[in-house]
Formats: structure tokens, sequence, C-alpha cells
């Protein structure tokens, strides 16, 4: 009995730096797909998951993607009085993602900003 053995040997591609940064970039725009952009590359989406993480953490070479980025901020009409000092109350609503946070009262800078720095990554 005569039996063949396929072997489908695939081999793997090196991504140079610059092109990991530019498929890390292209995962973080607004409403980007990483599946989608996965499936054009031709790479597993896991591998840009993990690429995104050294991205934000400096280890691709890049500064932070954090360090300076904007975040989306809408000011309701009446919500402060420019004619009065600022009141040590009142209430703060982000939502970033799936994250909803409400923050009542004078809210503490530093708590605040580890909050924020945690969502961010």
């Amino acid at each position: 009995m005569d039996e063949s053995l396929a072997v489908n040997e695939e081999v793997r591609r090196r991504r140079s730096l610059e092109e990991k940064l530019k498929i890390v970039r292209q995962t973080m725009e607004p409403g980007s797909s990483v599946a989608r952009i996965a499936r054009q590359h031709g790479i597993n989406a896991n591998l840009i998951f993990n690429w995104r993480r050294q991205h934000l953490r400096g280890g691709l070479g890049a500064p932070r993607a954090n360090s300076g980025s904007l975040l989306a901020v809408r000011v309701r009409e009446g919500a402060a009085d420019a004619a009065g000092p600022a009141s040590p109350t009142g209430t703060i609503h982000i939502k970033f993602g799936k994250a909803r946070i409400r923050i009542d009262g004078k809210a503490d800078a530093q708590a605040l900003s580890a909050v924020l720095e945690r969502l961010l990554r």
C-alpha cells in the first residue's frame, strides 16, 4: 500500500518594525476592526493584539501611544458659569469602550489620573 504524506511548509514572514507600527496604527483608528485588518495582512489577530500591547508599553521602539493622545470631550452648554469661580462639586461622566465611570463631587486629580491611565492600557 502506497502512502503519501502531504506537508504544507509555510514560511514565516518577518515583519519590519515599520510594518508592525503601520498595522498597529491602522487598528487604533476609530471604527477599525482588528480581525479585518489581520485578514488583510494575512496574519493572526492575536499577533496584532500582542504588537498593540508592545506599542503601548513603548516596546516597538515608538513612543507610548497614550502619551499626549487626546480623548473626545463633550462640554454641555451652561455646565460652567464663566462669571463665578469654579464649584468644588459637580459630576464627571467618562465613557470609554464598555467602561462607564461617574465621579460625583470634587474629583481627586491623582486618583482620576490613575483611573484614566489604567483605562488607556
